[in-house]
């Protein structure tokens, strides 16, 4: 773990230096007497308060002002960068390719424009990220279970990744919970992160009291998520959000005598059960759905009979081009899976993860109309 740390680091740095040099050369086409060592400074100073705002988080959290305006700097930062880093290398492609196919130079040129088209897409899909990091929507999914259930349909809502206190803080998390009361669910699922590590103890509790509100015919079920066991103390966290859903760690509830929902403990947890020892003693003949927040252990959950997961974790990649790597490292990553008689649902979850910023993904809501098959039980 302290290995690919240091490795992030080092490629962090070693990326800023490579776009540094490239806005020093706009810098030098545009002739205005900027000094390039001022430039560089004030650069790594930004690049200083990026890192300072990740292994500071703690100290910063104990002043609520500072600490909102050190991460939307540093968010416009990142995204600017990352987008920054993206065309840079983009367009260094495409000079590289020139040199085997000169006909294409001159319009590579035109369009690169000495670093102004970078400058300027990076500004604006910024802009655009951190207005969409506060846009919801609701993703609809249409599921069949070919089980028989005592029940004609289903209708569950899932609640994932809300991160409370980066984008989503209590006015959004009111109009949240509107818009879920709204669909009138059966039942709703919160699949883990709805916590931060960092969040501040006052709008966890204002927080919890809101999430009370929801409105569900079979209830309000939760599993705990990587960031919250990053919390510690489990025991304090389920004693606080006992009031707003049940927890289900490691257990499942039978439903109507229709259907169980199962919720499995994070990763995180070393000790945690495998799918076939929580679905162990269960009716099989009934649908199986599982709430487990990571969305990795696929095979394990396919030979413990579930028969609909639901998860969370991956955010769709939240950042581009973040959505690769993450793509890669996660069995799912987002949408809905069907690999034989079990079937997978992956959200981009409703908030942002430690920065509140989204390109290439969006924040979201899930409702899943799932229908059994005819036959009675």
């Amino acid at each position: 773990m302290v290995s690919r740390l240091i490795m992030l680091f080092c490629a962090m740095i070693l990326s800023n230096i490579y776009v540094c040099c490239k806005y020093e050369g706009f810098l030098a086409l545009l002739n205005i007497g900027i000094s390039f060592w001022l430039f560089r400074v004030l650069y790594f100073i930004i690049v200083a308060l990026f890192f300072s705002s990740i292994f500071y988080q703690d100290v910063l959290l104990a002043h609520e002002h500072l600490e909102r305006a050190l991460t939307y700097f540093v968010t416009a930062y990142l995204g600017f960068f990352m987008i920054s880093l993206s065309l840079f290398l983009c367009f260094d492609a495409l000079f590289l390719a020139g040199r085997l196919f000169p006909a294409s130079l001159p319009i590579t040129k035109v369009l690169y424009a000495g670093g102004l088209t970078v400058l300027l897409i990076s500004f604006f899909a910024t802009g655009y990220g951190m207005w969409n990091a506060k846009q919801i929507s609701i993703k609809e999914y249409n599921v069949f279970i070919n089980k028989p259930a005592s029940v004609d349909s289903l209708k569950l809502v899932l609640l994932a990744d809300v991160h409370l206190g980066t984008s989503i803080k209590e006015k959004e998390l009111e109009t949240i919970v509107e818009r879920i009361n709204y669909l009138s669910p059966d039942i709703v699922a919160i699949g883990g992160d709805f916590l931060d590590h960092g969040t501040a103890d006052k709008l966890k509790d204002s927080g919890v009291k809101i999430l009370s509100r929801l409105e569900a015919k079979y209830g309000v079920f939760y599993v705990l998520g990587n960031h919250e066991y990053y919390r510690g103390d489990l025991n304090q966290i389920t004693e606080v959000m006992s009031p707003a859903a049940k927890i289900l760690n490691d257990t499942t509830v039978l439903i109507d005598d229709a259907f169980y929902l199962a919720g499995r403990n994070d990763p995180t947890d070393r000790n945690r059960k495998s799918a076939a020892t929580i679905a162990s003693g269960l009716d099989m003949n009934k649908p199986v759905i599982l709430i487990e927040h990571q969305p990795n252990d696929i095979e394990a959950n396919i030979a413990g009979g579930i028969d609909l997961q639901f998860s969370g974790h991956t955010h769709s990649g939240q950042l581009f081009p973040f959505n690769l790597p993450v793509k890669i490292f996660n069995g799912l990553f987002y949408g809905h899976y069907k690999i034989g008689g079990y079937q997978a649902i992956v959200t981009s979850g409703a908030g942002t993860w430690r920065f509140p910023i989204r390109i290439g993904s969006k924040n979201e809501i899930i409702l899943a109309n799932i229908s059994f098959n005819e036959e009675k039980q």
